[in-house]
């Protein structure tokens, strides 16, 4: 994530400054329509970069026209870039070698007049030098007639060198900004106009390229950020099943060593509360014998009555009462199948008892719970935050589940 930051921070401001300068130098060549310009210029510079984001997102998916249009659209936006871009240094170095110049011109200027002031002085010197030295008078006359003059002209060469002192300092000033342009153009021996020509460009080839190439960089880092982040939740989600599964494994596990339990606890009370072989039924009286038959005295009949029963007889009693035992089983059934009538579950036009339902892991419930109420696959799915793929995954899962346990139902349909 730190690298994507970087990238984006870095993309912005290369992608602005590049913006930046070819807007002003574009609106700089064409400055009677400045603002309209900087309008047109701000608008294809974002379009350059939202093509190239476009065309690098949607490589596979696009159609081979527009692609051919887009990557030519940009490779042109990035030639009128690296125009405007020139255009801004050029105007750039033009105005910092303007004011260089002008001194310059000025300094020229005050040098001739000063050669021009000079030579009268020199002239009027000569004039007067060339008058015999035995006319005292002549001399003394002509320099007094000179005397105006020659004051205005010294007084004119002392505020030219006074002017020619501040020039001099301001074209110092003037050669420290553009001085290193000059030391390049010195070192390789070139002419200092060609110099510049040739910075200018090893820049624009740079700038502009460069801008695209992070763009592309940054959006190459965000799909891979998002790819491992899908994949980093999948992986997740699957775990988080698998959990789920394992757990309504052990409840159903469970539930059927209760139920084992359960059964083992019934047959254990039914032996226990099996009834014990009723006392034989009292003799009837003595009915009339066949003839040649002896009578057994009464006596003997009450004593064989009060007889404990023998181990055989009991079991001869248990054998012909063996429905205490089926009855607690129905009882149990019984009561099974009330539950399953009061807690039913109706998905698709299928009865599932929800005792089954609530074997499964909860997410697997609340598919179920949004299918039963006539859900729509698309938002059951952003409900239980899963793709549509993977919502129909786990409902062929559990049709498979519940089909193992008797309920065929398809979740699908």
């Amino acid at each position: 994530m730190g690298l994507i930051l970087v990238l984006i921070i870095a993309s912005v401001a290369i992608a602005g400054s590049a913006a930046y300068f070819s807007v002003i130098g574009l609106a700089a060549m064409f400055s009677a329509a400045y603002w309209p310009v900087v309008v047109m210029g701000s608008s294809l510079e974002l379009g350059k970069l939202v093509a190239a984001s476009f065309v690098y997102r949607t490589w596979e998916t696009t159609g081979f026209l527009m692609k051919t249009y887009l990557i030519g659209a940009i490779g042109v936006l990035m030639i009128v870039t690296s125009l405007g871009i020139f255009g801004f240094l050029s105007m750039g170095y033009g105005e910092s070698t303007q004011k260089l110049q002008e001194v310059t011109f000025t300094i020229e200027a005050n040098q001739k007049q000063v050669l021009q002031v000079n030579e009268r002085l020199e002239q009027i010197n000569k004039t007067i030098a060339d008058v015999p030295p035995q006319y005292i008078t002549k001399r003394m006359e002509l320099r007094a007639d000179y005397a105006e003059e020659v004051a205005q002209l010294e007084q004119q060469r002392k505020a030219l060198q006074e002017t020619m002192a501040a020039l001099q300092k301001q074209k110092m000033e003037a050669d420290a900004h553009v001085g290193p342009i000059i030391y390049i153009a010195a070192m390789f021996g070139i002419d200092v106009q060609d110099a510049v020509k040739f910075f200018i460009f090893a820049l624009i080839i740079v700038f502009d390229p460069m801008a695209v190439i992070l763009t592309l960089a940054t959006n190459h880092a965000i799909e891979q950020y998002q790819k491992r982040r899908q994949q980093q939740l999948r992986e997740k989600r699957d775990h988080d099943l698998a959990l789920e599964h394992e757990r309504a494994a052990s409840r159903q596990e469970q539930v059927k060593e209760e139920g084992d339990s359960a059964e083992q606890k019934s047959q254990s009370l039914s032996e226990e509360i099996a009834p014990k072989s009723e006392p034989e039924a009292e003799l009837q009286p003595e009915a009339a014998l066949p003839q040649g038959s002896v009578a057994v005295p009464e006596s003997i009949v009450q004593s064989v009555a009060k007889q404990a029963p023998t181990v055989s007889d009991m079991n001869a009693v248990l054998n012909k009462t063996p429905s205490r035992r089926e009855t607690l089983k129905n009882r149990h059934k019984k009561s099974i199948q009330k539950t399953e009538e009061k807690g039913v579950l109706k998905v698709n036009g299928v009865d599932i008892p929800k005792r089954v339902i609530c074997q499964l892991g909860k997410p697997d419930q609340d598919l179920l719970h949004g299918l039963s109420k006539g859900a729509q696959f698309g938002v059951l799915a952003n409900q239980l935050g899963m793709t549509q793929v993977n919502l129909r995954k786990r409902c062929t899962y559990i049709s498979t589940l519940l089909d193992s346990q008797g309920f065929k139902v398809d979740l699908l349909s």
